[in-house]
């Protein structure tokens, strides 16, 4: 083999190397929505299920689409990824939703109070090491999440 023949071939790799890495980097993330989801279910319906037994709900739903509803009590931004902390109807918990910044455009208009239903991935429950905690409370926490409805509130404005 000739030096031209395998600087062609050299080239053809780094060529097809960078034409994937360059797909791999401007592809959109993936969501859950979708599809159907594998389960509808609020939750606290999934955390009480966490704390009847913790590995038998976890092989049920952790990595599994779930779609559920609740209202915005915190929002979260960097330059990655925007995080909505939504009440749940369990004292104590929060449902810590993950979006992509890809998603920015869709949820940029999304206020605490607002009800959303979304469709996310199950990630499973997080506890608080002990009650009197203030550095972090207990969540089930949800990733890949995709907003399907606003239910705007009326704050007489």
């Amino acid at each position: 083999m000739n030096k031209k023949s395998l600087f062609r071939i050299v080239l053809l790799i780094f060529v097809l190397a960078a034409a994937i890495g360059l797909y791999m980097y401007f592809k959109p993330a993936s969501t859950t929505a979708d599809g159907d989801a594998d389960f509808t279910l609020q939750p606290s319906e999934i955390i009480k299920e966490f704390e009847a037994n913790t590995e038998d709900a976890t092989a049920k739903f952790v990595g599994k689409t779930i779609r559920f509803g609740g209202r915005v009590n915190e929002m979260e931004e960097n330059n990655k990824a925007m995080l909505f902390k939504l009440e749940t109807q369990k004292d104590d918990y929060l449902a810590e939703c993950g979006f992509d910044v890809s998603q920015y455009q869709k949820v940029k208009e999304i206020s605490n109070g607002d009800s959303l239903v979304l469709q996310c991935s199950c990630n499973g429950v997080s506890k608080a090491a002990d009650e009197l905690s203030l550095l972090g409370g207990s969540s089930i926490s949800y990733s890949r999440c995709k907003l399907l409805e606003i239910v705007r509130t009326n704050n007489g404005m």
